[in-house]
């Protein structure tokens, strides 16, 4: 965690610079980029929405497998999904203002970061998850009882 930080500057700075100076050139492709930034943003919303009224845990158990799938979607895509959407839609304030575009993806990409910390550990462990990304052959040997277990232990 001490890296993500830096790494969530880095990494924005870098795309959004791709984005305002390079990718803006390109106007055919623009709506091939933003359908789908559209698409990643709005679940983000709807994985932020879903976890804050019913929980991780509900949120999995509602939606099944394909939960934990969306979730890996938006923490991945999530910020410069944002900076597709912000940069690319309009030639306004966000397009010439790339600093606060920069600084607004950093804080959403850092929320997006502490945001999988506390949905991972909760829907990971009481959803058991692993299912839905790892093939069959791969899956933990704990069972539900021993997995609570361990958990017991430690806190």
């Amino acid at each position: 965690m001490a890296l993500a930080i830096p790494a969530v500057v880095v990494a924005n700075t870098v795309y959004v610079l791709l984005v305002r100076f390079g990718l803006v050139r390109f106007k055919k492709l623009r709506p091939w980029v933003l359908w789908p930034s559209y698409i990643v943003v709005l679940l983000a919303i709807i994985d932020v929405v879903l976890v804050v009224t019913l929980g991780a845990v509900a949120a999995r158990t509602l939606i099944g497998p394909a939960f934990w799938r969306f979730h890996l979607v938006v923490l991945v895509f999530g910020a410069s999904s944002l900076a597709n959407v912000l940069a690319l839609t309009r030639e306004g304030v966000w397009f010439r203002r790339w600093y606060a575009t920069v600084a607004f993806c950093c804080l959403f990409d850092v929320f997006l970061v502490f945001f999988q910390v506390r949905v991972g550990g909760r829907a990971f462990w009481a959803g058991r998850c692993w299912r839905a990304i790892l093939p069959v052959g791969a899956q933990p040997r704990l069972q539900p009882s021993a997995a609570g277990a361990i958990m017991s232990r430690r806190g």
